[in-house]
């Protein structure tokens, strides 16, 4: 929720809590339970480099049960998708994909939106739109909405072209899918008078930013100045001009906001 609602910060800490949780059994291994959770986080900020400290403790050879093969598959796709590498992630995506809807229906969720975004990436629009056709069709009787558009990059341009496609050629979905499809491509494309907007504020000086990403790397003030050579009462001149331009009232307040602004990244 802390997610969908664009507290990054909050998300981020409620999962370094998570980290300290005991594993549920089905996964297995902490790896594997915190990967699946970061996918989403990866794709949302179009890089991998969430998901990096854990993949090297995912191997694909590992010898485990068959479910949890298939999540690791998709895990792997979904990086690879958002690293830039489609073809990769297709051929995992497609694995997962032809092992069968009737055995986890999430996994096939994701793996089939992960491999029709791949097929579009590299300009098979065809196979995209077929791959789009069979998922939504599943997603539509189960009523799944974030399996599919939370695990691939720019899910409003997949949805768009298939829609586009389903309307020149034959082969198109039933027309309870095709409207499905379009509810989510609303969805993942809210009005732009709906999405809320953040009010006109003056622009950080480059000395503001400079302390800004500092208090985010959770800095003390003290520390602040003796990394910028400036004294303490300048220090917390600065940090009153950031949190006035920000418009907030403390150092979390201020994490998110910048977050949400794009004036810094975690």
């Amino acid at each position: 929720m802390a997610r969908l609602s664009g507290d990054r910060v909050r998300a981020r800490q409620l999962l370094d809590e998570a980290e300290r949780l005991p594993v549920r059994l089905s996964y297995g291994s902490l790896a594997l339970a915190m990967a699946e959770t970061l996918v989403p986080f990866a794709v949302a900020a179009g890089s991998p480099e969430a998901l990096a400290p854990w993949m090297a403790e995912l191997p694909l050879d590992r010898p485990e049960p068959a479910h949890r093969h298939r999540l690791r598959q998709t895990i792997h796709a979904g990086w690879h998708l958002v690293a830039g590498d489609a073809r990769a992630a297709r051929e995992l995506a497609r694995s997962v994909v032809e092992s069968g809807v009737e055995r986890d229906a999430v996994y096939w969720i994701r793996a089939a939106t992960i491999q029709a975004a791949a097929a579009l990436a590299i300009g098979s629009r065809a196979e995209a739109a077929d791959v789009m056709a069979g998922m939504l069709e599943v997603a539509r009787r189960g009523g799944f909405v974030r399996s599919v558009l939370d695990w691939a990059p720019s899910v409003d341009r997949l949805l768009d072209s298939c829609l586009r496609w389903w309307s020149r050629h034959a082969g198109r979905p039933e027309l309870a899918t095709i409207e499905y499809g379009r509810r989510l491509l609303l969805r993942a494309r809210p009005a732009l008078e709906n999405v809320p907007r953040e009010p006109a504020r003056p622009a950080l000086s480059d000395r503001e930013l400079a302390v800004l990403r500092l208090l985010v790397s959770g800095l003390a003030n003290k520390d602040i100045g003796a990394r910028l050579s400036i004294g303490l009462p300048t220090v917390k001149t600065h940090i009153d001009g950031v949190y006035r331009k920000l418009g907030v009232r403390n150092r979390t307040q201020a994490v998110a906001a910048a977050v949400r602004q794009g004036l810094i990244r975690l």
